[in-house]
């Protein structure tokens, strides 16, 4: 049996308290002691970005100079200026860090590559429209070395059976992104996807949902152990997207200032995302590339959302440290999109 540790905060019971009142029964967990060591450290930004090249990411079709299916033919930018590639994926370099700001669940990770943006419902877009002839193969997908990450085609019965189920799954909400022609939401991130569309999205467009550790790694901005994506200890609406109405708005309107270390945006806010990890209390320990595959059924999603938590200080969910889990894994919700990992 897994040894694990389950990190205890000082305030877990005061927010679980909270979460009582509030009905968030799906906190699992508080920032523990310790959180946002060296996050004033300066970055240099030349070392720790990489060039956002979308025909680079590490998967051997691009690097052949061929774009990710959901770019091809893909209009406008993404970004506060509309300037970037809505495709753009940057170098995560790897290390070692504490899972959660907890020095009892350390993990090494290996360098990846993560999107910059969450994914658009334009990009989006060209998976529905190939739907459904291009659903997943058996271990498509897979997180490197680890054992049963991979697509299981028992799950195929799980995704939408036709472009009409589809389209009914992706209006969970008055604040769905999709919309059934080309409109003003090409660029803001689709939501109300459930987790195996977000995988089958992702191995479809050449890559895999990022594991757990890799999200908080790439969030933390590694070992700099960040409260927030960004440099310095305070919360800033102005660096991640957070409202009490209308929904997510476009992907990278906080950028630059709300970038993390490695380059992606909206890594707090805007959308909650879709991890490999099944949502255990407690963290796989000890973790070298690891990924959580074993009890239960939920499955994770980090980073917060736009939709505000009661009466609570945003900074108390949009961090990242939080852990938060689904119920079950075909949740659709207004505050769940998808941003992929790709192979180093």
């Amino acid at each position: 049996m897994r040894a694990r540790t389950l990190a205890l905060a000082a305030s877990a019971s005061l927010l679980a308290a909270c979460a009582a009142v509030l009905g968030l029964d799906d906190i699992t967990n508080d920032p523990p002691p310790g959180a946002d060591s060296g996050t004033d450290a300066p970055i240099d930004s030349g070392n720790d970005v990489a060039v956002q090249d979308s025909g680079n990411d590490g998967n051997t079709v691009v690097d052949a100079g061929i774009p990710p299916p959901s770019c091809l033919g893909l209009d406008g930018g993404c970004g506060a200026d509309a300037s970037t590639s809505c495709c753009a994926t940057l170098e995560v370099t790897g290390g070692t860090f504490n899972r959660s700001n907890d020095a009892g669940a350390p993990a090494t990770v290996s360098a990846f590559y993560l999107d910059k943006y969450e994914v658009t419902v334009g990009r989006f877009r060209k998976f529905f429209d190939a739907y459904p002839a291009n659903k997943p193969g058996a271990d498509a997908g897979a997180r490197g070395n680890v054992a049963g990450s991979g697509w299981n085609p028992a799950d195929d019965a799980l995704l939408p059976a036709d472009k009409t189920a589809f389209t009914t799954a992706l209006g969970c909400g008055p604040d769905k992104t999709w919309t059934d022609t080309p409109g003003a939401n090409e660029t803001k991130p689709i939501n109300c996807v459930d987790f195996y569309v977000a995988f089958a999205f992702c191995v479809w467009d050449g890559g895999r949902l990022p594991t757990e550790a890799e999200w908080n790694y790439a969030a933390a901005g590694g070992d700099q152990q960040r409260t927030y994506a960004w440099v310095g200890t305070t919360f800033d609406t102005s660096h991640a997207y957070y409202s009490d109405a209308g929904g997510p708005t476009f992907v990278g309107s906080t950028s630059p200032a709300g970038d993390g270390r490695f380059g992606q945006n909206d890594l707090i806010g805007n959308v909650n995302e879709w991890v490999l990890d099944r949502q255990n209390p407690t963290y796989l320990v000890p973790c070298s590339d690891c990924s959580d595959l074993d009890g239960g059924t939920n499955r994770g999603r980090r980073g917060g959302g736009w939709r505000p938590f009661g009466a609570n200080p945003p900074e108390m969910f949009l961090n990242t440290y939080m852990r938060f889990n689904v119920v079950v894994p075909t949740d659709h919700r207004e505050d769940i999109g998808i941003r992929c990992a790709r192979a180093k």
